[in-house]
């Protein structure tokens, strides 16, 4: 099985390869208890993340087209978690299909 990472401005690169994924933070990010709500918050995405990919593999989709599914959904988390664009209300995992097909449309025409 060949294993997979995510970094929200790296892409997706193979663990074969490239073994850590960098993120560019001002702060380690889970390195106490106490950041409960970061860990609530990658677990959601990561949930997220995983529900999207089945559905896209239960609807018959290719690897290709699920890949480029998720590439356009991590690129609105890194949106998100910049807070650099007008986004709907709430977590992204939250929105309704039409705010998260609004916001991959606009993300697609800038």
């Amino acid at each position: 099985m060949l294993w997979l990472s995510f970094g929200l401005t790296t892409g997706c690169t193979c663990a074969e390869l490239e073994p850590r994924c960098y993120m560019p933070v001002e702060k380690q990010l889970v390195n106490s208890r106490s950041d409960e709500n970061f860990r609530k918050g990658a677990y959601h995405a990561a949930e997220w993340l995983l529900q999207a990919s089945r559905t896209q593999a239960a609807q018959g989709r290719t690897a290709t087209e699920v890949s480029e599914h998720l590439s356009q959904l991590l690129s609105v988390l890194a949106d998100w978690r910049a807070q650099t664009v007008p986004l709907p209300d709430g977590n992204p995992w939250d929105w309704s299909l039409k705010d998260l097909a609004s916001v991959i449309k606009a993300r697609q025409q800038d």
